[in-house]
């Protein structure tokens, strides 16, 4: 129910191969975040992949064995508003980071800068950037009523607040 934060040396990141990602500072603590994604448990439920929710827990050798690792959509709403906040901006950051390996100017390879916020062309120099598009969540009420929406392919029981997004 709470992320785990881990030493720099910690056993987990030997297979990282990346450097770290820089996520902010917090009452002068500063946050990085790393990919550990080539890491593959020994054990995986294989029907789960692609699963709307993946209710499977994995463990990792070099954790003890109540620091297992989560499908985040699951456990978003039991996180503390500053966990939820690192972990969805690990995972977007990460996305980003593999959608956009090569320059969009020359279609030569990137590499990532500035801590991971940025990604400069080998040959060309040309800066790159995350995307950030205007976002808006509503609660919508009337009373003690709330309208919810949901998605047909959700399972059955799942509704949500509205959310809109600004497609630039």
């Amino acid at each position: 129910n709470r992320l785990q934060f881990l030493s720099p040396d910690h056993a987990v990141f030997n297979a990282a191969g990346k450097e770290p990602i820089f996520l902010g500072l917090d009452q002068g603590i500063a946050y990085f975040t790393r990919d550990i994604s080539a890491w593959q448990p020994d054990s995986t439920d294989l029907s789960m992949i692609g699963a709307f929710v993946d209710d499977s827990e994995q463990l990792h050798p070099d954790l003890p064995a109540d620091q297992r690792f989560a499908e985040l959509r699951r456990i978003m709403a039991r996180l503390s508003p500053r966990d939820a906040e690192l972990a969805a901006m690990s995972v977007g950051v990460f996305a980003w980071h593999r959608n956009h390996r090569f320059c969009a100017r020359c279609g030569q390879p990137s590499d990532v800068s500035m801590g991971g916020w940025q990604r400069t062309c080998t040959v060309c120099k040309t800066h790159h950037f995350p995307r950030t598009d205007p976002v808006v969540i509503m609660l919508i009420t009337r009373g003690n009523e709330v309208l919810v929406g949901r998605s047909p392919g959700w399972p059955a029981g799942m509704y949500s607040l509205l959310a809109g997004f600004m497609e630039p």
